[in-house]
C-alpha cells in the first residue's frame, strides 16, 4: 500500500484496494494501521468529511524508499543467482 501511495498521491482506500485486489474492509483496517504506525494521513477534502485522499507522510516516503532499495537489492542478487546457474 505504501508503493502504491507513493507512486498514486492522493490515492482513495477503495482505489487502492481495487488496485491491490484486497477486500475493501482489508484496506480500510489497514489504512487505519498505517495511520497509527505515522507511515501515512488521511486528510479531508470535502467539507462533508466523505472524501479521504491518503497521503504518505515523510516517515511513510523514506519508509517507501527503503521498500524499493531492498526490492532493487533483492532483483540484483536473482540475476546473479540466475547467472551463475546459466553458466
Amino acid at each position: 500500500m505504501l508503493l502504491y501511495l507513493d507512486r498514486h498521491p492522493q490515492g482513495q482506500v477503495l482505489e487502492i484496494a481495487s488496485a491491490l485486489c484486497i477486500q475493501n474492509l482489508s484496506a480500510v483496517k489497514t489504512v487505519q494501521l498505517l495511520q497509527r504506525t505515522g507511515w501515512i494521513r488521511k486528510p479531508r477534502v470535502n467539507a462533508n468529511r466523505k472524501t479521504v485522499k491518503l497521503q504518505l507522510t515523510e516517515k511513510g516516503t523514506a519508509l517507501a524508499r527503503k521498500i524499493k532499495e531492498n526490492i532493487e537489492v533483492t532483483d540484483k542478487l536473482f540475476a546473479m543467482a540466475d547467472n551463475r546457474k546459466a553458466a
